[in-house]
């Protein structure tokens, strides 16, 4: 890896440290929800290697501030962007960025919008 950058680098570890207990790379959240959203078009984010960083805020506040922020404000942005278009769409997002201040859920209350959490 010395010739990766380190934020790379990180998410490498991150993902070999998945495998090692047990998880499967293939097995991310758009496969699982495929079934669910049927024929409707299907649009990501970001890819698996993108959103298995962890809640990084208080470990690694650096990092936090350079990979998890700065998706999470332009997220917001594109949601916004997306959900005053007539059309419906389905969003997934990963668990780490639905927490906290910087939270897509809590950017999205302070652009208006009420924000419900589903326990199913």
């Amino acid at each position: 890896m010395d010739g990766f950058r380190p934020w790379l680098a990180a998410l490498q570890l991150i993902l070999a440290a998945i495998v090692r207990a047990g998880g499967d790379p293939n097995a991310g959240v758009e496969r699982v929800l495929a079934a669910e959203v049927g024929a409707r078009p299907l649009k990501t984010l970001e890819t698996l290697e993108q959103r298995v960083l962890g809640d990084m805020r208080k470990d690694y506040p650096r990092a936090y501030d350079i990979l998890l922020k700065p998706r999470n404000l332009a997220w917001a942005a594109i949601l916004d962007s997306e959900m005053r278009k007539a059309a419906s769409d389905f969003e997934a997002i990963g668990a780490v960025h639905l927490i906290g201040p910087h939270g897509v859920p809590h950017l999205l209350r302070a652009k208006g919008y009420s924000v419900t959490q589903i326990n199913k």
